[in-house]
């Protein structure tokens, strides 16, 4: 029954609308590896729109750069045009100018840690990061000792998107989403399931071929006998 009603899917592809259906459940785009509303984080900005999902960072609609590593937490300067990447041993950090309420992208700085990057934050516009070891701030380009107060930090939270601008940059990074001719011709296949469905497949298509030949050769043998 299951290879049937997929198979006339498949069949019937164009008429039934399967070819033309995409589908972004949650749970269908996790296991396509695929991102989803989760995954689109967004930095405070007053007039722009600063994405990062997964590894790729996008500004007002328009892909920027592909991130090394998935991020720690972000932080826009909104005075000196920066934005701030923290990974596990690194920090990015991308200047801007700006003209006509636009970001133009003018240089790329990066630092290296010793030690794996926990928490980020920033202490009177001084941007601080927390390790396992110690306190660190940036200062004029290098990363030194913060010996001040760790409960006046205001540590940095990666910010959720609105599920409307989530959906937006979701559809601008990977498409519609997954393709519903794709889940069905993967259900038909058994793939869908795992290796083991394939091979439960397998078995029951042997089987059936083993009825036929097997009901065809005691069929002969009955007649042989009757006769």
């Amino acid at each position: 029954l299951h290879l049937t009603i997929t198979g006339v899917m498949l069949l019937y592809a164009q008429s039934l609308g399967v070819a033309e259906k995409f589908l972004n459940n949650s749970f269908l785009l996790k296991k396509y590896n695929m991102a989803t509303l989760d995954d689109v984080k967004m930095a405070d900005s007053e007039k722009h729109e600063l994405i990062v999902i997964n590894t790729s960072f996008y500004i007002n609609n328009e892909f920027i750069d592909t991130l090394e590593k998935k991020i720690i937490a972000l932080f826009y300067e909104n005075d000196e045009k920066k934005l701030y990447f923290f990974h596990d041993f690194q920090i990015k950090i991308y200047l801007f100018e700006e003209e006509e309420n636009t970001l133009q992208l003018i240089d790329i700085e990066e630092f290296s840690t010793n030690y794996e990057i926990l928490k980020a934050g920033v202490y009177e516009g001084k941007v601080v990061i927390k390790t396992k070891e110690e306190l660190y701030e940036i200062l004029e380009g290098k990363i030194v000792n913060f010996h001040n107060d760790e409960q006046k930090i205001n540590w940095f939270i990666t910010k959720e998107t609105s599920p409307i601008i989530a959906k937006r940059y979701l559809k601008l990074h990977q498409g519609e989403g997954i393709s519903f001719h794709r889940i069905v011709t993967e259900l038909h296949s058994g793939k869908f399931f795992g290796i083991g469905m394939v091979f439960l497949l397998l078995l029951s298509s042997l089987s059936i071929i083993f009825l036929v030949i097997s009901s065809f050769v005691f069929g002969i043998n009955f007649k042989k006998r009757k006769n």
